[in-house]
């Protein structure tokens, strides 16, 4: 549910955006045209990682990029070839509003996360790594693999148990480290569908 309201929030704000031009206004079909380019990514990695169970992250969030283009207009005073720069920017900001308005979570709750990458560690991300080699290595992050836990029960008990479980504690942690970069807390590079998280 919060990855479909990040796909939500991102129209919002383009809609609202002084970037985007208002008089030619954003597709109302860029919210459904996200929403199933984020579900395909998610199938497409399930596919190339040989995971049973495709279940959206984060980082599918990137595959937005794409299906947003032609779906907004920049505004005339924009330079040519700032389309993807803005879109990235708009999927900050709709990760940072859903995340902010996510109850019982605050950044401040995860200085346990902070303090791991300010001791020079880093954790890798993406579209390459499957769901058990991501858990082991948030279990690296002390108390972090139990804050993802509690926080995944919260937001989809259905989806925090059975089958789907390993799957969904990667989104959710993913849901936690990209909002704690959107606040400043972490520092995130991307290329090519990996992302590494530092300090």
């Amino acid at each position: 549910r919060f990855l479909q309201e990040i796909v939500e929030e991102m129209s919002r704000l383009s809609r609202i955006s002084p970037h985007v031009n208002q008089a030619s206004g954003v597709s109302v079909r860029m919210s459904i045209a996200n929403y199933e380019n984020l579900i395909s990514n998610a199938e497409r990695r399930a596919v190339l990682l040989g995971e049973s169970h495709a279940v959206a992250r984060v980082s599918d969030l990137t595959a937005l990029i794409a299906s947003s283009r032609g779906k907004l207009e920049l505004s005339l005073t924009e330079e040519t070839g700032q389309e993807d720069k803005l879109i990235s920017r708009l999927i900050g900001e709709a990760v940072k509003n859903v995340f902010d308005a996510t109850p019982n979570i605050k950044p401040n709750q995860f200085r346990n996360v902070v303090e791991h990458f300010e001791s020079g560690q880093s954790l890798e991300s993406g579209d390459r790594i499957a769901a058990p080699e991501f858990l082991r290595r948030i279990g690296t992050i002390s108390g972090f693999a139990r804050q993802v836990e509690q926080l995944a029960k919260q937001l989809d008990p259905h989806l925090a148990a059975g089958p789907t479980a390993s799957d969904f504690l990667v989104s959710v942690a993913e849901f936690l480290l990209d909002g704690l970069h959107c606040h400043n807390r972490l520092n995130k590079s991307q290329k090519s569908g990996d992302v590494s998280y530092g300090r």
